[in-house]
């Protein structure tokens, strides 16, 4: 567990590659924040079984896009002077494969790119589930259709639902804060208590990280609104999820209605914790 003491580390980072352009761009944008990392890419292909004899060539169509996709992000990498440490074409379910992949190179970073809104609420949010149950939270960078393309990273805006000492969101916040040289606007949910603030507030200043923290007032009627407002000035918007446990199940991610509404209309490239 990640205490108030160090930043975290991100030695591995792991690349989903798919051949959705916003794949591309979330890579050219992590390779800025993390030139020293080693990046891990993957593709995953589904594995069609069946009695036809189209279903062999079908794999084949899988494997040769995979290979190209992989192919298109290692150029990224190579025209920033990285080379990718591991390139890796896994076969089956993505959610399993890129969940037992992650863990298997010791993650700090998962990156991905999506097309549409819904391959976030079904597809990135079971990723970061799983991972949860079988490695542990994992920071996910998300590229949309939406997302502009920034090049310089001034302001990094974290809304989180607490301020424990494992909450990975604020760790990945910090940590692109102090990397970019950034502001980080620290938006609360819920109220910390003095003390737990004052455990932050001298973690961030031991790294010199610029930080105001915004409490949203329980009198405002429009928090959507506020959100739109605030959020909109971003480079990088860093968003807690929500995560239910009872006694009887696995810990569950879930997307309140304030995460969906952020996800749908935001512009600036995401960071999912």
């Amino acid at each position: 567990m990640v205490g108030y003491s160090v930043l975290i580390k991100v030695r591995n980072i792991v690349i989903y590659a798919s051949r959705c352009k916003n794949s591309l761009r979330a890579s050219s944008l992590v390779t800025t924040l993390f030139p020293k990392a080693t990046y891990h890419l993957v593709s995953i292909v589904p594995r069609l079984i069946s009695r036809f004899t189209y279903t062999h060539f079908a794999n084949e169509l899988f494997e040769n896009i995979s290979r190209e996709s992989l192919t298109f992000v290692e150029k990224v990498l190579i025209s920033k002077g990285i080379s990718p440490s591991r390139k890796s074409i896994v076969e089956g379910d993505i959610v399993r494969g890129l969940s037992h992949f992650a863990r298997s190179v010791e993650a700090d970073l998962l990156v991905m790119g999506a097309s549409t809104y819904s391959f976030i609420t079904n597809v990135v949010v079971r990723i970061i589930e799983k991972i949860g149950e079988v490695y542990r939270p994992l920071p996910t960078l998300i590229y949309t259709s939406r997302t502009k393309d920034i090049t310089d990273i001034n302001e990094v805006i974290a809304i989180l639902r607490s301020g424990n000492a494992d909450n990975t969101a604020l760790h990945i916040a910090s940590k692109i804060a102090y990397k970019s040289n950034a502001n980080l606007n620290i938006i609360l949910l819920t109220r910390l208590s003095h003390d737990t603030r004052t455990i932050i507030e001298k973690y961030l200043s031991t790294y010199n990280i610029r930080a105001s923290f915004t409490h949203i007032p329980s009198n405002i009627t429009n928090i959507k609104k506020y959100l739109d407002e605030i959020t909109s000035y971003s480079d990088i918007l860093v968003l807690e999820m929500r995560k239910v446990r009872r006694p009887w199940m696995k810990s569950k991610v879930v997307l309140t209605e304030l995460c969906r509404e952020v996800l749908l209309k935001s512009s600036t490239p995401l960071v999912l914790s």
